[in-house]
């Protein structure tokens, strides 16, 4: 059983405001990094490169099938119990990618419904 995500102000407002961003990564050179915090607890994270996400983790055992994809389609490259997920979208469309980062950040950093996001975006090359 999954939970579709449902529309928010909160969810669309964040999703709207991360698309041309990812728009302009996606365009641009491999090595563009975007890193979210949520603001106040560096310990919730997520990076963006590359296809990829990275972000972190806080349980013992990998996300159910059931989570990922309640999230959107994706594929597990790297697992560290306490630490990290890091997973390769299928998604190649920025609004895709930004409503899986807003899930992510609700369903499993448990950020609520009204959370605020600190932005970086490096090229790392």
């Amino acid at each position: 059983m999954t939970d579709e995500p449902t529309s928010s102000p909160h969810r669309d407002d964040l999703i709207d405001g991360m698309t041309p961003v990812l728009a302009r990564m996606i365009a641009g050179p491999d090595s563009m990094c975007l890193t979210l915090t949520l603001e106040g607890d560096a310990d919730r994270w997520v990076q963006y490169m590359a296809d990829s996400v990275n972000a972190a983790y806080f349980g013992e055992e990998p996300p159910s099938d059931d989570l990922l994809y309640s999230l959107g389609p994706a594929v597990i490259t790297s697992f560290e119990a306490a630490n990290h997920l890091t997973v390769t979208l299928a998604a190649r469309d920025p609004e895709s990618i930004a409503a899986w980062i807003y899930d992510y950040f609700q369903k499993v950093l448990e950020c609520g419904d009204a959370f605020v996001l600190d932005v970086v975006v490096e090229d790392l090359g």
